[in-house]
């Protein structure tokens, strides 16, 4: 079992709130430093064989969930065929706080873990499109509406691949 520190599990959440401002604020000027952040949030990592499988796992959902959102007209952005590459970085930063700073939400009642993820998801994009990083065609409400049950699930999903990773990893070493 490993240990995590408090210094790392800390390193690991500030790591992605400046990978989240840079996002943002930055959008395709911020490629390199989320590239860089990501590269550093997993070197440090005392479970990195882990991470490469949830990030694989969780990231490739959440760039197809909001790529699906994206053709369907629910997000806009200025790219033509996809979601912009610095949301694509945002997932890959994102997925990896789940086996560290985030890991807390696997052992509470799934039904706190799913109202969290809807609520922080879906705050995560409101902010983004207050922010101008992201458009809403349609009314904030509709948009919401669609947001909070697919981070609920999206959350209870991600949370379930991290188990399952951490689970096979125990079982594999004894």
């Amino acid at each position: 079992m490993v240990k995590y520190s408090a210094i790392y599990t800390f390193a690991n959440f500030a790591l992605f709130q400046i990978a989240w401002a840079l996002a943002v604020f930055l959008q395709d000027k911020a490629v390199f430093g989320l590239i860089l952040i990501a590269y550093l949030s997993w070197r440090i990592s005392p479970t990195k064989w882990s991470d490469l499988k949830i990030i694989t796992a969780c990231s490739l959902t959440g760039i197809l969930v909001d790529n699906v959102l994206f053709w369907l007209g629910i997000f806009q952005f200025p790219s033509v065929y996809i979601i912009p590459v610095w949301l694509i970085l945002l997932w890959v930063n994102f997925t990896l706080t789940l086996n560290h700073s985030l890991r807390w939400l696997v052992n509470i009642p799934k039904i706190g873990a799913a109202g969290l993820g809807a609520v922080f998801g879906t705050l995560s994009y409101c902010a983004g499109f207050h922010i101008g990083a992201v458009v809403f065609p349609h009314s904030l409400v509709f948009t919401i509406a669609i947001l909070l049950p697919l981070w609920a699930l999206l959350m209870l999903g991600f949370l379930e691949v991290v188990k399952r990773v951490n689970a096979s990893i125990v079982n594999a070493t004894t």
